[in-house]
């Protein structure tokens, strides 16, 4: 099957599992905050314990579901992936993040509260998925990120082609079911409710204080300006975010570094790099093969080691009365040899011992 070759290639330490940093390389997509959501979207496993993984039936599923979504379909995908909630409407902060996963950046509070009633017919507060289909007429940049995407995966994962037929395909035999919540009832036996899947997961992102912040930031009690200040980060602390909350007056974001103590601090200071996870990944990956490859030169000097013994058992070392050369011979053959039978394995024991390379004593 193609899509099990492709995960076989994405799965680059074969452990039948494909983590957000493999599929990123693999494809070679942007770490963009919408990319990185449509990953999550596709991970229905979060809370046993397979955060950010994705297995080859996930895989398979997340990928058809995607690449097979049209224009309507899309649109509703991405209203779930405002919709962290699942209320099944968007609110303020939710259309902050929203902006900030197509542009790319955080907007000024002003120009979210200009959009928010734009969409915000009824006046409500909330966006509903009506008033979002609407708004997407309107201003189809919204979709831009998610068709891009689609393009982007479709053209590196069977061609384009290929996805064209089985959108059509899928329309005629599946009709507007989405096939990832179908997937998961076949899976769990339950209906997918995606505010309890992420609510169960343990989402936690690493960051770091921005360098253009020469000051440090504060950190704070709560998530609020006028809450106790308690310390300050200098710039380059790296931190751990565990949740995030806006403010309750304004749409700032405010994330939770240290849950122990509820320290709270201004996202717009935290700079959550999907780079710098993938640089750490690649060290860690690089690390765990200098390990594999240590140890397998310890067992190479190991068994080197044991092989010397034994030959040294066999061969003894004499010297011919004549010439005064150096030969060997065996005491269990009587064969004579004037190359010595212990150099090359001598040379390996060494050069592995300078290479920090330790053996127990045989």
């Amino acid at each position: 099957m193609k899509l099990y070759k492709v995960f076989e290639s994405i799965d680059v330490d074969q452990s039948r599992s494909i983590t957000l940093e493999e599929f990123f390389d693999h494809f070679n997509l942007d770490f963009t905050p919408f990319a990185e959501n449509c990953f999550k979207q596709m991970d229905v496993d979060k809370g046993m314990g397979n955060n950010l993984s994705l297995d080859f039936p996930e895989f398979f599923v997340g990928i058809w579901n995607y690449c097979t979504m049209n224009h309507d379909f899309l649109v509703k995908f991405a209203f779930d992936l405002f919709d962290h909630d699942g209320s099944g409407n968007i609110d303020k902060h939710e259309v902050h993040q929203m902006l900030a996963m197509v542009f790319g950046k955080r907007k000024p509070n002003k120009q979210v509260k200009n959009l928010l009633e734009k969409m915000d017919k009824d006046k409500s507060g909330e966006v509903s998925l009506e008033e979002w289909r609407d708004m997407n007429r309107r201003a189809q940049s919204l979709l831009m990120p998610a068709h891009d995407l689609q393009m982007k995966l479709r053209e590196r994962v069977c061609g384009r082609v290929y996805w064209e037929h089985a959108t059509r395909a899928r329309l005629n035999k599946m009709g507007k079911k989405d096939l990832i919540e179908h997937f998961f009832y076949l899976r769990t036996g339950q209906k997918l409710d995606r505010k309890a899947v992420a609510e169960s997961a343990v989402m936690q992102k690493q960051g770091i204080v921005s360098l253009d912040v020469p000051v440090g930031i504060d950190v704070h009690e709560g998530a609020h300006e006028e809450d106790n200040k308690v310390r300050v980060l200098e710039p380059g602390t790296k931190v751990i975010v565990y949740e995030e909350r806006p403010d309750a007056k304004t749409s700032d974001m405010w994330f939770l570094i240290a849950p122990d103590k509820r320290e709270w601090v201004k996202s717009e200071f935290i700079k959550l790099d999907a780079t710098w996870l993938k640089h750490h990944a690649l060290i860690q990956r690089r690390l765990d093969r200098e390990q594999q490859i240590k140890e397998q030169q310890k067992k190479i000097t190991e068994e080197n080691t044991q092989k010397l013994l034994k030959l040294q058992q066999n061969w003894v070392e004499a010297r011919d009365p004549k010439t005064k050369r150096k030969y060997w011979y065996n005491v269990n053959s009587n064969e004579t040899t004037w190359k010595n039978p212990f150099k090359n394995l001598q040379k390996q024991i060494k050069q592995a011992k300078a290479d920090g390379i330790v053996i127990e004593d045989l």
